[in-house]
């Protein structure tokens, strides 16, 4: 994805690439129950599927400020009460960030890796990484040995 679209509308000259990393995707249209979507302008209830992929997903972010710090927000959503999905994620940009994991549970939301909620602000989930030299920023995201393979990320 080229000159991604900043939340104020504005194109930018950063670009994305998503890697599956071997296994199966899809899309699903399921969306989250309100009272874990974050409060944020523009309204964030509009995060209404996800893709689902059987293993490791890269996602690579190019062409920002090399050393400048960046608002990380991953989304992570499932809606299948019937199996387990967990993943954990990895940030890396000029420095590594802790890893962090993500136990999806059916219908909720999670936002880096806590439950999302309407009774905090999408800022207050943020996490900050800070541009290689290069420009790039680097999510990993494996799913979990035991969980049932396939991790989801909210789009």
């Amino acid at each position: 994805m080229s000159n991604l679209i900043d939340e104020n509308g504005v194109t930018t000259a950063i670009d994305a690439t998503i890697s599956f990393l071997g296994g199966s995707f899809g899309f699903n249209t399921s969306g989250t129950a309100s009272e874990f979507v974050p409060q944020h302008i523009p309204d964030l209830n509009e995060l209404d599927g996800f893709n689902r992929y059987t293993t490791a997903v890269e996602v690579e972010y190019a062409d920002l400020t090399p050393g400048e710090e960046y608002g990380i927000y991953l989304f992570g959503l499932e809606n299948d009460g019937t199996l387990s999905f967990s993943q954990t994620v990895t940030i890396t940009g000029a420095a590594a960030l802790p890893s962090f994991q993500q136990v999806l549970s059916d219908g909720q939301m999670m936002v880096n890796g806590q439950l999302g909620s309407d009774a905090q602000t999408l800022q207050s989930f943020e996490l900050l990484a800070t541009a290689d030299g290069g420009g790039m920023i680097t999510i990993d995201i494996v799913p979990d040995v035991g969980s049932d393979r396939q991790s989801r990320r909210a789009v």
